[in-house]
């Protein structure tokens, strides 16, 4: 049998059961024929990669990322990229600002395809950025690529700009000024924002930045908000990320629904759980994947990293060294499990969780 001559459909089929990115790379430099019948817009979901920390030493193009799907390291040479300057993720892309020359780019460093942020647009925190597999609608509408809040601490004021399209083209709307940048998120078209002072959520026009309405306050401090399908989620967690008197394996959450059949939106807490649905959190992020699109995983569960110090003896918390815990908590069984421990010099401050992709 000549391998190299099989059908196209096949070939795609195939494609699609590959979970992991690397081995879809593989497959597609086999022939030429292979590579024209399999597309990157092929590739099939993807689980996150981690970003580990970079060597300090020296300079290195190098930036390594641990791949929860196969449970090992990948490293990928990106000459342009200065780690020192990496300030989040999103999504596809890392965040890359370089501040001698007041630049800053929306990067993703598998394709080396960037988004350029106007040298105008100081300081900022980036919060979204357009899915690269579509596990939903895009949550701010379909002309929107990527969004960046600016804050202006002269005027007191918070800015959002959107890019209108990958060719560059920005705008900025002044929109009410955001207290806690993990718990906002895009829904529906609009930009739901949880007030840290008075607990309410407000809803903003992304196009007037005018507060449209205010979603009471419930006595909940959110820490993520999150959309998962035609769902916005709230998510609380129910320990400090630094406590080193929590064990791991105590770590809960508690995750919320914005109900709007009445003619109210409040929040109500999830009773049946997640169902399908994994949610992965970082310290700037928050998103959800199907679990039915990956072998051996299990949905109602949410990824998470922990810093957390041990001793020789694992009886006290007194610091022989300080590290990391990537940890999964079961809403069904409630309870934490930890998956793998690293050192704290061996995971980047950011806390980044990156969805690969080569489009």
């Amino acid at each position: 049998m000549d391998w190299s001559e099989l059908s196209p459909d096949l070939l795609r089929l195939i494609a699609k059961r590959l979970g992991e990115i690397s081995n879809f790379v593989r497959f597609r430099v086999v022939c030429k024929h292979w590579r024209s019948a399999v597309l990157p817009c092929d590739l099939p979901p993807q689980l996150p990669w981690f970003l580990l920390a970079k060597k300090m030493e020296a300079p290195s193009s190098e930036i390594k990322f641990y791949s929860l799907y196969s449970n090992k390291i990948h490293t990928v040479h990106v000459p342009e990229v200065n780690m020192n300057s990496l300030i989040g993720a999103s999504n596809k892309y890392l965040f890359l600002s370089d501040l001698k020359c007041m630049s800053a780019v929306f990067f993703n460093p598998l394709t080396r395809s960037q988004i350029r942020v106007p040298y105008r647009y100081w300081p900022f925190s980036p919060i979204y950025t357009k899915r690269c597999h579509n596990h939903g609608p895009n949550p701010i509408g379909n002309n929107i690529f990527a969004a960046l809040f600016m804050k202006d601490p002269e005027k007191c004021k918070h800015f959002l700009c959107l890019c209108l399209s990958d060719d560059g083209e920005w705008t900025k709307v002044e929109v009410p000024r955001v207290c806690n940048l993990d718990a906002t998120y895009f829904y529906k078209g609009n930009l739901f924002i949880w007030d840290l002072a008075t607990a309410d959520t407000r809803v903003v026009d992304i196009t007037t930045g005018d507060v449209v309405s205010v979603i009471s306050d419930q006595g909940i401090n959110f820490d993520y908000l999150i959309q998962a399908c035609d769902d916005l989620l709230g998510v609380v967690q129910l320990f400090k990320y630094y406590d080193p008197r929590i064990p791991i394996e105590e770590c809960r959450f508690k995750v919320y629904r914005l109900e709007q059949d009445g003619k109210t939106p409040s929040w109500a807490e999830l009773s049946q759980g997640l169902g399908d649905l994994m949610l992965f959190l970082d310290r700037g992020n928050g998103f959800c994947l199907k679990a039915s699109d990956f072998d051996g995983f299990k949905g109602n569960t949410i990824y998470f990293w922990k810093w957390h110090r041990w001793s020789s003896n694992q009886k006290s918390y007194e610091c022989n060294d300080n590290g990391f815990a990537l940890s999964r908590y079961d809403l069904e069984e409630d309870c934490t499990e930890v998956l793998m421990y690293a050192k704290d010099h061996e995971i980047d401050p950011n806390d980044i969780w990156l969805l690969p992709s080569l489009c």
